[in-house]
């Protein structure tokens, strides 16, 4: 069933997003932001709207009972998006001190982490280069503390434990498309087995191994097997085999291609989320989707979709669509326009997948983790519509706790924050009014200190152990074509993706940066790995990475930094601390500006949503 059918009030035009009209009057300079959020003290949660005809009518359900706003005191807006531009700002006045929404304290701190050893072991996985439909043939596996060789994919373990550790769960599990997975005793359907790992130095080796079925082709079909290593409900590595199912007998038997990444498990990190959703571009263009679900199941198939030529086009007309919701001149339009671009996603995924939202994660709270080797899909902005019509849900976004991430990379929880800096750029040209009062919101309220908006400056904070936590309020670009080309905008010179890769605060100190400029959220194909920043700053060490797809109005920005702050001060995770952020795009503000302005739902969150932030500490 078409879903814009059912409701053509979401329709899109066939295979285009919605248009959207043209800017109203003379843009955004000059007009002025009044307002900000409501406090959240009480309760977090939206009135969310639903969309009810091309006209621009609407409707508000209650989604839970929240105290009325209380606007918080804001400087006049001076306007402005955080971009490159050619022309010279006028000087504004003294901005007056912020008036931060007040949160409850924040919980006592936990227990001292344990003392934690590294304990290194290697892996590797054979399975035949070329098989034929309708066999069976064994995924074997090896997990050792020597060196192993001779393998089809081979990879490192690194284990860090409390020193008194012994032993270590483990689940590993099979994910192929093109397989049915069986158990090698029983043979019986499962695609996951328990293990316990054996810490000691000179532990002996643990192997397992599944059977997998080839499927009927019509023709001969190039796959990806999937083997994952899972803690804690959380994917900690994996190997990929590459395989040819053919009927054609030559070269069966012959060992596959493989890679193997590191897989890298951390006994002190947060509590593992509701559901992991994987992500994976295949070779021949598609996107396939599993799921798992601590306790219940792994590698539950959630289909594939295409993605056909020319996917950076297609990535950027989404992200423009909503961007220009801000076009529509009041917030029940730009909501509409929003609901739109988001109902056009959701009709590209399978139809695996969404029904699986239905059954599964409609109206609960849930912590999800998006792990994701496709860089062009904005999971958080799908507005899930139902095949009958009625009521389209909240997007994702707003409704659940949702970061994405990577394998391979550690957590620490919480991220206790001794040393903030925030780094607020002084530009001749295309000045942003509001970054030096963002700046100052930050000093006054988490303790943090200035660093110049200079390149030697930034580098030397960068390459010094000892700070945990960076917010930019600058401007910034990122080229869909080539990521690497990216840059954030500094005083006396830009600062590429090549700077940020070998940083020492990021190995040591995990930290988290917050790059609250123009369009630094997206990500895109880099040689042979993902770039953009995003992907940059958590391969360095960073634990959590907050960006916009989009540029972002100045204003807003720094309202929405400010809130984000204050949620993890409170004690929100940062899935749930986004989340307050981005449900106030369907909140009932008082300033006419802020009400309904993309800005809210801009923000991209890379890390563990169950992660938390202690400043202070």
């Amino acid at each position: 069933t078409d879903e814009s059918q059912t409701n053509p009030g979401l329709r899109p035009p066939a295979g285009a997003l919605p248009p959207l009209a043209p800017p109203p009057g003379p843009g955004r300079e000059g007009e002025h932001l009044v307002g900000a959020p409501p406090n959240e003290e009480a309760d977090d949660s939206p009135t969310v709207f639903i969309p009810r005809d091309r006209n621009g009518g609407s409707k508000t359900r209650s989604v839970s009972p929240q105290p009325a706003a209380r606007p918080v005191p804001w400087p006049p807006y001076a306007g402005g998006e955080r971009g490159e531009a050619d022309v010279a700002a006028p000087p504004l006045p003294p901005l007056p001190p912020l008036a931060v929404p007040q949160f409850p304290s924040p919980p006592p701190p936990p227990a001292a982490r344990p003392a934690l050893s590294t304990v290194t072991r290697n892996t590797a996985a054979d399975f035949p280069s070329r098989v034929e439909p309708g066999s069976e043939n064994l995924l074997q596996y090896t997990i050792s503390p020597r060196a192993l060789t001779g393998h089809a994919a081979q990879g490192t373990l690194a284990v860090a434990v409390p020193a008194d550790e012994v032993t270590l769960p483990l689940i590993v599990s099979v994910v192929a498309s093109e397989f049915d997975v069986l158990d090698a005793d029983t043979g019986q359907r499962r695609n996951f087995q328990r293990l316990t790992l054996d810490l000691a130095a000179d532990a002996a080796d643990v192997t397992g191994q599944f059977v997998l079925r080839a499927r009927a082709v019509a023709a001969p079909t190039r796959s990806v097997i999937h083997l994952n290593f899972a803690h804690r409900g959380l994917p900690v590595g994996e190997i990929d085999l590459h395989v040819e199912i053919s009927a054609d007998p030559s070269g069966a038997g012959d060992r596959p291609s493989g890679q193997a990444g590191r897989l890298d498990i951390n006994l002190d990190a947060p509590p593992p989320p509701d559901l992991v959703l994987h992500v994976n571009h295949q070779p021949d263009g598609k996107v396939e989707l599993w799921a798992d679900r601590t306790g219940q199941y792994c590698g539950r198939d959630l289909g594939a979709f295409p993605i056909a030529g020319g996917a950076e086009q297609y990535a950027q007309t989404i992200l423009n669509a909503f961007h220009d919701a801000q076009a529509r001149r009041t917030p029940a339009l730009r909501r509409l326009a929003v609901a739109q671009a988001g109902a056009h996603l959701w009709s590209q995924l399978p139809r695996l997948c969404r029904d699986f939202y239905w059954q599964e994660l409609h109206d609960r709270d849930l912590s999800i983790a998006i792990y994701s080797d496709e860089p062009y899909i904005p999971w958080e902005l799908i507005t899930p519509v139902p095949d009958g019509g009625g009521e389209p849900a909240p997007m994702l976004g707003a409704a659940f706790a949702i970061a994405r991430w990577k394998r391979g990379v550690r957590f620490p929880s919480p991220l206790r924050v001794r040393d903030f800096a925030v780094i607020a750029p002084t530009y001749q040209v295309n000045t942003l009014q509001h970054a030096d009062a963002e700046a100052q919101d930050l000093i006054r309220g988490y303790g943090a200190r200035r660093v110049a908006g200079q390149v030697e400056p930034v580098t030397d904070l960068l390459e010094t152990p000892g700070t945990q936590a960076i917010h930019f309020c600058s401007h910034g670009s990122f080229d869909m074509a080539a990521a690497d080309n990216s840059r954030i905008k500094l005083e006396d010179g830009p600062l590429f993706p090549m700077n940020i890769r070998n940083v020492q605060v990021g190995r040591r100190d995990h930290p988290m940066v917050f790059l609250n400029a123009c369009g630094v959220g997206g990500e895109g194909w880099s040689l042979t790995n993902i770039g953009g920043w995003g992907e940059v700053f958590c391969d360095a060490g960073f634990s959590i990475f907050v960006g916009p797809y989009w540029a972002v109005d100045d204003a807003v920005a720094r309202i929405a930094a400010n809130l984000f702050y204050a949620r993890l001060k409170a004690g929100d995770t940062v899935g749930q601390a986004m989340r307050a952020v981005r449900r106030q795009f369907t909140a009932d503000l008082a300033d006419a500006r802020a009400c309904a302005h993309p800005t809210w739902i801009a923000y991209t969150l890379h890390s563990q949503p169950n992660m938390a932030v202690h400043f202070g500490i």
